[in-house]
């Protein structure tokens, strides 16, 4: 906490007389000042006087900074000035006064270097941006600047970095202050000296920020201060981090992590962890550390926080705060995130998020992700082989490059996977940052059936004239807006889901949305994990039961910042996952991976290139040996106009196969001009020709005799034959079609007949004339024979029938007479078919002709009671 008075912090509370001091300064000299106008002399300055007088003018300047405990914290400051001419590319030293006791008391808030100016032709002002002193830590990290020797402590090396970068170290007194640093881990991995102060912050367990321009190594824990509802509004108590009982220090592998952890306390509150991957400061010493670390950690718990305020600027960041609701309640927090807003009055917005377990974006002037780089060699002199890897992570992505070679063979990976979702956890509501135009991928909402409290001032929100209870309808919220302030633009989806959500011990039923394939829509379900009985008591299912609400729902977020609630329940557990915005996603899709491999022994070459967009997966290879060269592959492209194949050289793809003995086969082929031959063993005389398209625009096909068959003319599957000597022309398709599909008609449902050989399937649209039809029933050729005993005057009595159209029909044609095979309707499962899209005809009969022995049954006790009586 920075040195003010009780007095500035009391006066914090409301408005109050404030003033701002903005100084233009080279080093310690000040060079101008910067005056906070208000609004309408502001707009009413002209320009050109203020260049003349190179005065610069402001009409608001707004504060910030986004944290992360274990990371380091830039802040920053926007300043909206009429010219930028005398700012840009100065430093700039901010200070904030409160009128206390008829004179003011300043809070300094640091120096900032005027790097950014946001420009628009369409505003007649500027916004200008400048940084704390953590800019200086962003440019290469180089061992020729530091002219360290190694080994050195850890306080040595951050000294030097700091010296490096022209920011003296505010202390030399933090944990493994004395730790030593074997060797320069970092040139070659092309870092910024803020990537290693992020490295320095998990080994030290500190949060690194500029505090009095100093570069601080700051502890959690350092400063405390209350803050109850007369400094906060629109309090929301978001969910509870820790306590922390596992440190885990890892490799990027997971056989290759070691952990620490306090087994009392997992047993009591369940695993909190805290994982650090890929740090070089440790990664050697790693079971030499790893206790003492959990130690200095162990324990460490606090809430998610967000509220406004009307600025709390004598606040640093990782200042603990102790909220405190209405009924004070008071709640742990740590200051990790703020925005000040200072023109005439001022306002504030506060906020405390839960800690990252693994690699984190961090906000910077240069918008790029954090990176971290793994470059590793392996040689294992007994076992023949050499490895190279190189790996790099960021929070959505992971590259690799793989080589590894033995005495018999070389293998070569590269691989690329980006994901482009990431998941939101809250209390109350989600806050979405950064978000893609797209369905949510998943919203979970756990059920709770306690007695209905409010955590948070009620005047809060709007939604509080619902009545405490428990409700079988939620209402669905999706923002720009938090769930205090909703807006116009709002999406609102009701829900009815029959009964309430219930929970026991811990053990919820649970609200579902799932976007579909279409990418477009979602599906609405509740899946139920409880029951209520009888007599009112909640009991486990042995197996969960889902119940589908809504299948295509189009609950679709808005670009940018989003706010996702349950309008009825301010304190339900919610979890959302969704696509964020990214240059890099071509595919809107939610995972994009992509994978090349070269393997090579002296015997063959193989390579192969693969693509998965989501569940799609694409993947080519080429095969090549001695004696041939295999290709399988969606697609191949040749170039040049005309292709000549060796005598053991083989094409293959999915739609088209040249064999070695220059049979040719072919799925799905377009030929559009030019001329295509097949010869027979005279290669002057073609069996089969395709020419040039004639003047109806159809291709002339020329045989005397075609056939399709696996061993010769006499065993054909198909054959077409034209009358050349007296024969007759006609189509034959043989009785042993093995695999391939075959249509006859012309595509439509009154003249279409469809031969699958793959499934064993003849499908025919249209009436069907024969003298008899047979299924065969002969012993020797079924399996698996037992007596079917099964009741079955109940199955049809509870069996529908229904009058249907087709949809390829027209509405006029008289209606059919059948079953209807879906979710909603009565089709008992003895007669389906095994692909569960059509009814089996010969269990139906069999199943009518069980009924009339039941029926029997049924007639002939009823003739033997009646003679009985008589």
């Amino acid at each position: 906490m920075k040195k003010v008075s009780n007095e500035f912090i009391n006066l914090s509370k409301k408005i109050k007389t404030q003033d701002l001091k903005l100084t233009i300064n080279d080093g310690e000299l000040t060079v101008q000042e910067v005056h906070l106008l208000p609004i309408n002399m502001f707009n009413a300055m002209p320009v050109s006087l203020l260049k003349a007088r190179k005065k610069v003018i402001a009409k608001e300047l707004k504060y910030s900074f986004e944290g992360q405990l274990f990371k380091t914290i830039m802040q920053q400051v926007e300043i909206t000035v009429k010219n930028a001419s005398e700012i840009k590319g100065k430093n700039v030293h901010f200070q904030y006064g409160i009128q206390v006791n008829n004179k003011f008391e300043y809070v300094d808030m640091g120096e900032y270097y005027i790097k950014d100016v946001e420009d628009d032709k369409n505003k007649k002002e500027l916004v200008v941006t400048g940084y704390d002193k953590m800019l200086n830590f962003m440019i290469p990290f180089k061992q020729s600047d530091l002219q360290l020797t190694y080994p050195c402590k850890m306080s040595r090396l951050v000294n030097r970095i700091g010296e490096v970068c022209g920011v003296e170290l505010y202390s030399t007194d933090f944990y493994n202050s004395e730790l030593i640093v074997e060797e320069d881990f970092f040139t070659i991995q092309e870092l910024t000296y803020r990537d290693v102060l992020e490295k320095v912050a998990q080994t030290t367990l500190t949060t690194i920020f500029i505090k009095e321009n100093k570069l601080y190594l700051c502890k959690e824990g350092d400063s405390v201060q209350t803050l109850d509802t007369s400094f906060l509004s629109n309090l929301i108590i978001g969910e509870k981090f820790g306590p922390v009982n596992a440190l885990v220090l890892g490799r990027g592998s997971v056989e290759d992590n070691i952990e620490a952890i306090n087994l009392n306390s997992i047993n009591e509150n369940g695993r909190c962890e805290i994982r650090f991957d890929e740090n070089e400061f440790v990664d050697n010493k790693r079971e030499q550390v790893i206790n003492q670390m959990l130690q200095q950690i162990s324990g460490l718990e606090y809430y998610a926080v967000e509220a406004s305020n009307l600025g709390l600027l004598w606040l640093e960041p990782c200042d603990v705060i102790i909220v405190k609701d209405r009924e004070e309640n008071g709640y742990k927090s740590i200051y990790l995130r703020a925005s000040v807003t200072i023109n005439t009055g001022i306002k504030g917005e506060m906020e405390s998020n839960i800690p990252e377990t693994t690699n984190t974006e961090y906000k910077v002037t240069t918008k790029e992700e954090k990176k971290t780089l793994k470059v590793e060699r392996l040689a294992k002199k007994n076992q023949g082989l050499i490895q190279d890897i190189i790996e790099q992570n960021t929070e959505n992505s992971q590259k690799l490059t793989k080589v590894e070679q033995t005495v018999d063979s070389i293998s070569q990976q590269v691989q690329d996977i980006e994901t482009f979702t990431k998941t939101a956890l809250g209390v109350s509501q989600l806050k979405i940052e950064n978000a893609e135009q797209f369905p949510i991928i998943e919203f979970i909402a756990n059920g709770q059936t306690r007695k209905f409290e409010y955590d948070y001032p009620q005047e809060d929100y709007p939604q509080n004239d619902y009545p405490q209870g428990i409700y079988t309808k939620l209402t669905l919220v999706v923002d720009t807006r938090n769930r205090a302030n909703i807006s116009e633009n709002a999406k609102v989806f009701e829900i009815d889901m029959q009964e309430p959500l219930y929970n026991l011990d811990n053990v919820c039923d649970q609200l579902v949305i799932n976007a579909n394939e279409d990418k477009a829509t979602c599906t609405v379900k509740v899946v139920r994990y409880l029951k209520v009985n009888s007599n009112g008591t909640i009991t486990k299912l042995a197996k969960p039961v889902e119940t589908i609400l809504h299948n295509n729902l189009d609950i679709s977020l808005f670009e940018g910042t989003n706010y996702i609630y349950l309008l009825e329940y301010p304190n339900w557990q919610i979890e959302a996952r969704y696509m964020f915005k990214s240059d890099m996603n071509k595919y809107l899709a939610t995972k994009v991976e992509m994978n090349s491999k070269i393997s090579q022994t002296a015997e063959e070459i193989n390579l192969e290139v693969k693509k998965k967009v989501d569940e799609n997966e694409i993947i080519s290879s080429i095969n090549q040996s001695a004696e041939e060269i295999q290709i399988n592959a969606e697609k191949i492209s040749l170039s040049g106009k005309e292709l000549n194949l060796a005598d053991n050289m083989s094409i293959k793809s999915n739609n088209f196969n040249v064999d070695s003995k220059g049979n040719m086969t072919c799925n799905n082929a377009n030929i559009d001009g030019g001329k295509i031959k097949i010869y027979g063993g005279d290669s002057n005389n073609s069996n089969f020709v395709v020419g040039t398209r004639d003047n109806t625009g159809c291709s002339k096909i020329s045989a005397s005799y075609v056939w399709v068959d696996g061993q010769g003319q006499n065993d054909a599957i198909l054959s077409i034959r034209r009358n050349t000597q007296g024969g007759s022309n006609g189509v034959v398709l043989s009785s042993h079609i093995e695999g391939g599909y075959v249509e006859i008609g012309n595509g439509t449902t009154d003249n279409f007949i469809s031969l699958d050989g793959i499934n064993n399937n003849l499908t025919v649209w249209g009436p069907v004339y024969a003298n008899s039809f047979n299924n065969n029933s002969k012993e020797d050729l079924k399996k698996n024979i037992t007596k079917y005993n099964s009741k079955v005057l109940e199955k049809i009595k509870e069996t529908d029938i229904y009058e249907f159209n087709y949809k390829t029909e027209d509405d006029k044609v008289k209606k059919h007479i059948g079953f209807i095979i879906g979710n909603n309707y009565n089709t008992p499962e003895e007669v389906i078919s095994d692909s569960g899209e059509s009814v089996d005809t010969y269990s139906m009969t069999s199943i009518l002709w069980q009924a009339v022995k039941e029926l029997t049954e049924k007639v002939e006790y009823l003739e033997n009671k009646l003679k009985e009586e008589k």
